[in-house]
Order: C-alpha cells, then sequence, then structure tokens
C-alpha cells in the first residue's frame, strides 16, 4: 500500500525516491497515483515544501531463468543529480571566458567558462544541499569578484511569492529576503523586472509576469 511523503525545503524528487529504495525519479513522479501531484507540479525539479507525494510499494522483479545455464543481467545505472547553473549580467550578457570555481560537499570544481557562460556538473550522492561559487572577473585576481551561497533545491515554484523574489533576485532585480513577504522591496524588485520585460508596473506578480519570470529564469 503507498504511503504519503510531505515534501520539506531542500528536497528534490531524486532525493525523496532514493530515500525509499529506488534509483530514479520517475519511479515516483510518474507513478499513476501522483497524476494529480503531476498537474499541480508540471516540472518536478521545482517542488514546494508542504506538497504531498504518494510513495508506491516496491514491487520485486521477477525474472526465471534455467538452471545449468549462463544468463546476462543488466543493471541500469543510478539517476544522478544534475546542477545547472547560467552565469550572465545585468544586460544578460554571458560571462563568458570568466575563471569560476565551485565547492558542493566534496566536490571542487576550477574552470574557465565557454561562450553561453554555462556550467553543468553532476553531483554525487549524499551531496549536501548548500554549496559556494566564486566568479574572478580577471585572471589575475586572487580573491573573487562575486561570491555565492548555493542552496540546492531551495527554489520554490513561481506561482509561489517566494520563489518570485528568489528569481528576481538572481536575475539581478533585487526583492530582498527570500521570506515570501510583499514588502516595498519585493514589490520595487518585481516592478524593475517588469519594466525591463515590457510588461505593465504594477508590481504584482501575476500570470503574465509569472510566465515571463519562468521564461527568463529558464524555470
Amino acid at each position: 500500500m503507498a504511503t504519503q511523503y510531505t515534501v520539506v525545503q531542500g528536497d528534490t524528487i531524486l532525493r525523496i525516491a532514493k530515500a525509499h529504495g529506488f534509483a530514479k525519479s520517475d519511479s515516483i513522479y510518474q507513478h499513476a497515483d501522483n497524476a494529480a501531484y503531476r498537474e499541480l507540479r508540471p516540472n518536478p525539479n521545482v517542488i514546494y515544501p508542504g506538497d504531498i507525494i504518494n510513495i508506491p510499494d516496491k514491487t520485486p522483479k521477477v525474472v526465471r531463468r534455467a538452471t545449468n545455464k549462463t544468463h546476462r543481467f543488466v543493471v541500469s545505472k543510478p539517476e544522478v543529480e544534475t546542477l545547472k547553473i547560467k552565469l550572465q549580467n545585468k544586460a544578460g550578457d554571458a560571462l563568458q571566458g570568466k575563471r569560476i570555481t565551485l565547492s558542493v560537499g566534496a566536490q571542487d570544481l576550477d574552470v574557465e567558462l565557454g561562450a553561453d557562460g554555462l556550467l553543468s556538473i553532476d553531483l554525487p550522492e549524499g551531496t549536501e544541499c548548500e554549496g559556494e561559487l566564486k566568479v574572478f572577473f580577471s585572471p589575475s585576481d586572487t580573491e573573487p569578484t562575486c561570491t555565492f551561497m548555493l542552496e540546492l533545491g531551495h527554489l520554490d515554484p513561481v506561482d509561489e511569492l517566494s520563489g518570485v523574489q528568489a528569481r528576481c533576485n538572481l536575475l539581478g532585480h533585487d526583492c530582498g529576503v527570500v521570506d515570501g513577504i510583499m514588502g516595498s522591496n519585493t514589490r520595487q524588485g518585481i516592478k524593475a523586472f517588469q519594466t525591463r520585460n515590457s510588461l505593465e508596473v504594477d508590481g504584482i506578480a501575476g500570470p503574465l509576469t509569472q510566465q515571463a519570470l519562468q521564461k527568463a529564469y529558464g524555470c
């Protein structure tokens, strides 16, 4: 019989799946018992604390084979989480050629960004939910120009005010603390984003603003 799990901040579908003995996120997300949840959260990478997910029973796979013969069994490689980051300036131009360092758990990366400003790495199993990203604008710099503390798995859906605040902040439109509260800083940040994207400037993150945020941020 399926059980229910309540999402907490920092959860991902894959982490939930592995905690319950599944190797892949689709074993839970694509299960028939979670059809309604897929409608609520069409992007499995963006879920929300308090969401209820059904955890199906594990069904052992039974394979019958003859004795005194050699048989081959293929085991699928476990799914891994991938961290993707795009670095750009306030004008939206990629920070190509910039040196960046990234520390996540026991993994350290020191690379130069390509023309698209994209960074993509697979996260080892058991990786912490936090990381540190440093950007060096000049190859000769010994100290970073910018330092970002990363909270992996903490981005809320765009239809939540906390999700709007986080996306605006990361796109360079300061909403202040990501707390889900509509204060003056949040309203000004939303207005700045609306102005940049030729939207009605009312400081309210309605459906059109949410759609534009998703497109600009990527999810």
